[in-house]
């Protein structure tokens, strides 16, 4: 599809930095909490939460109840299915909750696109391939972890607990093995050799909900969503608490990220909200493999021109961009200006000086 010249770039569109903030002191700090470094907040947290407790005189005593009363191997597999699947799901079906209520109120002013709605029947199809994927993907990976790659690693469930250092340099190891393994799976699952049959069913909503996060095949929850998660802490043989921290970590961000809110201080769904419409963009969950193979061009150039006409307030920003997405579609949807249906691909139109590339769209 060719969406040459839909998209004018409007006057006044100049980028704006913290030092040039209009609007004055309310906008400044509109800017300020909607910052990409803030967006970590999350992990921040995480990072704190795991230090503080190991550091605890409750950490030794909880650790010496839990190996005294269960095995190694049930830790690894009962106990890590039941933590992360437990957290997943108690933050996920307050999303759900939100959703389907339109409650609270605050939080629908961060819904990127509030004209999408994904019905009850629709949310209970959502979590019955969430569960049935836990069911046999997480628990399967979890039983493997406890019954063989944890003593063959030897992945302590003990004491001594990980310092601040440990703590810190395991998070990042992982997060750069998680980075790497789901941006390749990823952009391998979008070859038409492997699309169709194992990952378009991820694509079926563009305004994805957070639950719909493992909404997708088995093959692809197992290979797409465990597999990048694993394969750091296996290579450290990490400590149990630091299992704990990646994969709640993970749980709340995949989350959000799929949620369709974006929340201040908390883990984006922008960027992914945009790969469910144009699916040659945006593979990575951190954006590093997506900068350097040039997967984000587009996306950033036309944030960064929203941004400009929204004097740097990245929530109205994003909003725009989305309503402009949703149109986009609707414009595919409805036949205006299509080109071949062979091409299979869409192009957007420049946003002002820069011209954008094509966007292909499976």
């Amino acid at each position: 599809m060719s969406l040459q010249g839909k998209h004018k770039k409007r006057k006044g569109a100049q980028p704006i930095t913290p030092k040039t903030w209009p609007g004055g002191l309310y906008n400044g700090l509109s800017v300020l909490k909607n910052t990409p470094g803030l967006a970590r907040t999350p992990m921040i947290l995480m990072w704190t939460i795991t230090i503080g407790f190991n550091k605890s005189p409750f950490a030794k005593q909880f650790y010496q109840w839990l190996n005294a009363n269960y095995t190694h191997r049930q830790i690894h597999s009962w106990g890590t299915f039941i933590a992360t699947t437990s957290s997943y799901w108690l933050l996920g079906i307050l999303f759900m909750i939100a959703d389907l209520t339109g409650r609270p109120k605050w939080l629908m002013k961060y819904k990127l696109q509030p004209w999408k709605k994904v019905s009850a029947k629709e949310y209970i199809n959502i979590c019955l391939v969430a569960l049935r994927n836990q069911l046999l993907g997480a628990s399967a990976l979890s039983y493997i972890m406890g019954r063989w790659i944890a003593p063959w690693r030897g992945m302590r469930t003990d004491a001594p607990l990980p310092g601040v250092f440990e703590t810190l340099g395991t998070y990042v190891f992982c997060i750069m093995c998680m980075e790497a393994g789901f941006f390749y799976v990823h952009r391998l699952l979008h070859h038409p050799l492997f699309y169709t049959r194992i990952h378009k069913m991820h694509h079926e909503f563009t305004a994805p909900v957070a639950l719909a996060s493992t909404y997708c095949t088995v093959t692809e929850y197992i290979f797409s969503n465990l597999m990048p998660i694993i394969i750091g802490l296996v290579i450290l043989g990490s400590h149990w608490s630091m299992i704990i921290m990646f994969f709640s970590d993970l749980g709340f961000g995949t989350l959000c990220t799929h949620s369709g809110y974006n929340i201040p201080y908390a883990y984006r769904s922008l960027q992914h909200d945009f790969h469910h419409y144009f699916s040659n963009e945006n593979y990575g969950p951190t954006g590093l493999l997506d900068a350097v193979y040039g997967t984000a061009t587009n996306f950033r150039l036309l944030l960064k021109e929203a941004e400009a006409r929204h004097q740097g307030d990245f929530h109205k920003a994003s909003q725009e961009l989305m309503k402009d997405v949703a149109r986009w579609e609707g414009e595919r949807e409805n036949g205006d200006n299509l080109e071949s249906e062979d091409s299979n691909s869409d192009t957007l139109s420049n946003t002002g000086s820069a011209e954008v590339a094509s966007l292909k769209k499976l």
